[in-house]
């Protein structure tokens, strides 16, 4: 079962780490979920992100910063 981006964020903003697949998610989602993790201090794994440019990848490390892991 796909969770939806604002059932992720939810989960994400009562403190859960999480594996988000990432593949068919928007750059600007994962960003989203990105920040979430910084205000609640949990860590989001984004895996499946080989069809993603690397400047997009850039950006959501950059939004999430330590809270962020980027797997291909």
């Amino acid at each position: 079962m796909s969770r939806t981006t604002d059932n992720i964020i939810r989960i994400v903003k009562a403190g859960g780490n999480m594996n988000v697949n990432g593949e068919n998610m928007t750059t600007d989602n994962m960003i989203r979920v990105a920040k979430a993790a910084v205000g609640s201090g949990a860590t989001v794994t984004f895996m499946g992100l080989h069809k993603h440019a690397t400047d997009n990848l850039i950006r959501i490390v950059k939004a999430g910063g330590k809270h962020v892991i980027v797997q291909d």
